[in-house]
């Protein structure tokens, strides 16, 4: 789960302005009501599906998806049922 420390290595889940990695083999259930404005996601490999138990949102400048990294809100056979708020809050200069 996103909002656990296991998750992360005894650490709390990424904050203001970090960075969060998903690496190959991670599979990670974003169950946050809220976080604060990420800088990037970057799934290498891993996943990061939505919790579909819970209204959710996210807030982050950048997400990028590599190696057959997954990103994923409900799938065809099973929608997601709750509320699910994606803000992307990049600038269009940014190379990212």
């Amino acid at each position: 789960m996103w909002s656990s420390r296991f998750t992360w290595g005894g650490l709390p889940p990424p904050g203001q302005g970090e960075i969060a990695v998903i690496s190959a083999g991670q599979h990670i259930y974003f169950d946050a009501a809220n976080t604060p404005v990420l800088k990037g996601i970057i799934i290498h490999g891993g996943s990061l599906i939505f919790d579909d138990n819970q209204d959710v949102a996210l807030n982050v400048e950048y997400v990028i998806i590599l190696g057959g990294g997954k990103f994923q809100v409900g799938t065809e056979d099973m929608p997601f049922q709750h509320r699910a708020v994606i803000t992307m809050l990049g600038q269009p200069k940014s190379i990212e």
